[in-house]
């Protein structure tokens, strides 16, 4: 059973890296079964973390939550808390919490990762325990220090390869917050290096209108976005989706088009709900906040993360100078 249990997760492990996750999902689990039945407890805790990266790629919030929190426990239990792998578990779940809109909880298991050995900790790692803390720190409202920190970050990874995935989560996050802070130079920069790690993406496209949108150019950045919004070009991100509909909202509501504006909104929301993407809502443009607001109570399934997504585009220091009564009473209830 032990060779055939690595056997397993090697063929998984490699699969993995070829990006057949279907297959490698198929291997790892093989591999988890044996682990449990002979009480592998290390390989236990391997599998878990590889299936929740896999489970992370597909979009898969709650079964990713799962297998790396199983992962996290296991490691407490035998003393493996600074392993390699209970820190990418934990890094896992730091960029889940900045995703959900939770900066303080991010930044928080982002910071613990990081105070790991530095042995412990592989380039790809580190950078994206940074890339997760700086985003936090910008999400509290220090957005010089976050994004001096996002850019510290990919400054210090060097020419490490990294995947295009873990590329293209960190320049969003870096070129958006640049782009808010009307760095257009950073933003530049940032895109150009992500330009010489992928090609052919939905975050290309997304950057670009985003840019475009930003002058003033609507028209321009909506011929952009058109091959994300319709899978047309692949995204590499599953909440990159998420950010092309809030982007078309915005600029659906800048071009007096309320309902395709309110149907832009109403897909965001379906796609975001799964993956408790409530980040991409506290930084769409004032559009999307508007129609939220004026919609509620109309958008059926996903009414409830609606009212959400609202929330949490509004610190709690500053709802009650900032949110109109509907608002207040919406969020009050």
């Amino acid at each position: 059973p032990p060779l055939a249990a690595l056997t397993h997760l090697a063929r998984g492990t490699a699969l993995l890296e070829q990006h057949d996750h279907a297959a490698a999902r198929t291997e790892l689990d093989a591999a988890l079964d044996l682990a449990h039945r002979h009480g592998f407890d290390y390989l236990t805790m391997q599998c878990q973390v590889l299936l929740a990266v896999i489970a992370r790629t597909s979009g898969e919030t709650h079964t990713m939550l799962a297998r790396s929190n199983e992962a996290i426990s296991s490691a407490a239990r035998h003393g493996w808390q600074h392993s390699t792998w209970s820190i990418t578990a934990t890094s896992m779940l730091a960029h889940a919490a900045l995703l959900s809109a939770d900066p303080p909880q991010a930044q928080h298991l982002a910071a613990e990762g990081l105070t790991a050995h530095p042995g412990l900790l592989t380039p790809p790692l580190r950078f994206a325990l940074h890339t997760t803390h700086g985003a936090a720190t910008y999400d509290q409202g220090h957005r010089a220090n976050g994004l001096a920190e996002l850019q510290q970050a990919r400054s210090e990874l060097g020419e490490h390869p990294i995947s295009a995935e873990h590329a293209a989560t960190a320049a969003v996050l870096e070129f958006h917050a640049a782009l808010q802070l009307g760095h257009t130079t950073a933003a530049r920069t940032v895109y150009s290096w992500f330009t010489e790690r992928t090609h052919h993406n939905a975050e290309l496209l997304i950057m670009r209108a985003w840019t475009e949108s930003t002058a003033g150019r609507h028209d321009h950045a909506r011929t952009l976005l058109r091959p994300a919004l319709d899978a047309t070009t692949p995204a590499l991100l599953p909440h990159t989706p998420v950010d092309a509909w809030l982007l078309e909202t915005t600029l659906a509501m800048a071009a007096d088009e309320r309902p395709a504006a309110r149907r832009a909104l109403q897909t965001a929301l379906a796609l975001a709900e799964p993956l408790d993407a409530l980040r991409p809502f506290t930084h769409a443009g004032p559009g999307v906040r508007e129609l939220l607001v004026h919609q509620l109570g109309s958008f059926g399934p996903t009414e409830t993360f609606a009212q959400h997504a609202l929330a949490a585009g509004t610190p709690n220091e500053t709802r009650h100078t900032t949110l109109s009564e509907r608002e207040l009473t919406v969020l009050e209830l």
